[in-house]
């Protein structure tokens, strides 16, 4: 048994010895120095890999077919604005005053400004935000009075919303809802029913006036045409749709306007009714202006004017004829000139563009 257990013993020494010793079992192995670690292929540059593409910047380009809209929400007053590539932008804004009525304007106050102008080039302040000034702006209406159809038209130099504003913010479709101003989505939830359940991006751009804190929604009118959203950026469909808008924003009206009680009622309703067709006028002209050579808009300028004399010339007739219903009479008046015009022009446009 002894020798058995010497035979053993021997064995694994001779064992040992031939593979260099104990020691050489201690020592640790380490990688060939000239052979890199998976870690290292992978952080290691490709250098015929191309360089990734950068994000491209906003460009005012980019909001072509988009309407930005501030309002009172109740259609008191609003302000509408549209911006080119570019930065330039054009814009309406009005507000009316039916109760303020005298012998010479018995149907109320309109107060209202075409505005046109320039802003600064859009700086980044987030992934959402960017950030931007006005950099000019003018009003071709001036500040004077008239009155047409037994209401006062009051143009001002004034762009409510864009009053006062140092410092504008646009806002990219998607940006975090739970990130924005408290005060600009107080603007804004109705139109871009922030208050559905789950809404947690704003599903369009959003303009917001921080001195002043007053907040646009957005719309881009390409949605009205679903089959072909290019359609949305012709002209001649862009003025169809002005006219169709106005009807649609003159029914409510209409509907007042037969059921009035008194002739006070009737007066009113008829007088809004013009307002409808006469605000849709000025955008109206403002496209054409957009999208018609200088030359013939020169001419066409006068043309209008001497539309508008006309107009002035059978809005007085009637309503020099007296009685309780002339001012009713003498806005109809006023309205089916405006519809004829709008159509008119439209043909022209058709005819010419």
């Amino acid at each position: 048994m002894k020798k058995k257990l010497f035979a053993s013993l021997l064995l694994c020494a001779l064992l040992l010895s031939a593979c260099g010793g104990t020691e050489t079992l201690t020592q640790p192995t380490s990688a060939p120095q000239d052979i890199p670690s998976p870690a290292a292929e992978t952080d290691a540059p490709d250098p015929y890999a191309e360089p990734a593409a950068e994000e491209p910047a906003f460009d005012f380009a980019q909001l072509e077919g988009w309407v930005f809209h501030f309002s009172s929400g109740a259609g008191g007053w609003w302000t509408e604005l549209k911006i080119a590539a570019g930065g330039s932008f054009t814009g309406h804004f009005q507000d009316s005053e039916m109760g303020d009525i005298t012998d010479e304007h018995p149907s109320g106050v309109l107060i209202t400004s075409d505005f046109e102008g320039q802003f600064t080039q859009p700086e980044p302040v987030n992934d959402y935000t960017y950030s931007f000034r006005i950099e000019d702006i003018r009003y071709p209406q001036g500040d004077r009075q008239e009155i047409i159809a037994g209401t006062l038209y009051e143009y001002t130099p004034s762009a409510y919303g864009l009053d006062g504003a140092e410092e504008l913010l646009l806002y990219l479709p998607g940006a975090p809802v739970a990130e924005l101003p408290e005060m600009y989505l107080n603007w804004v939830r109705g139109d871009f029913m922030l208050y559905e359940e789950g809404v947690t991006e704003l599903p369009g751009y959003g303009l917001y006036n921080v001195q002043e804190e007053n907040g646009f929604s957005s719309h881009d009118y390409g949605e009205e045409f679903p089959e072909d959203t290019q359609a949305a950026f012709d002209p001649a469909l862009a003025l169809e749709l002005a006219i169709d808008e106005a009807q649609v924003e003159a029914m409510p009206l209409e509907e007042q306007l037969s059921q009035a009680a008194t002739q006070a009622d009737m007066n009113e309703a008829a007088a809004a009714i013009y307002q409808v067709w006469d605000g849709a006028l000025n955008r109206f002209w403002q496209t054409l202006k957009e999208n018609l050579p200088e030359e013939e808009i020169q001419a066409l300028t006068q043309d209008q004017l001497a539309w508008i004399a006309e107009k002035e010339a059978a809005v007085q007739a009637e309503a020099g004829n007296g009685g309780s219903m002339a001012s009713l009479s003498a806005s109809t008046v006023a309205t089916n000139y405006t519809k004829d015009r709008m159509n008119a022009l439209l043909d022209y446009f058709r005819e010419n563009s």
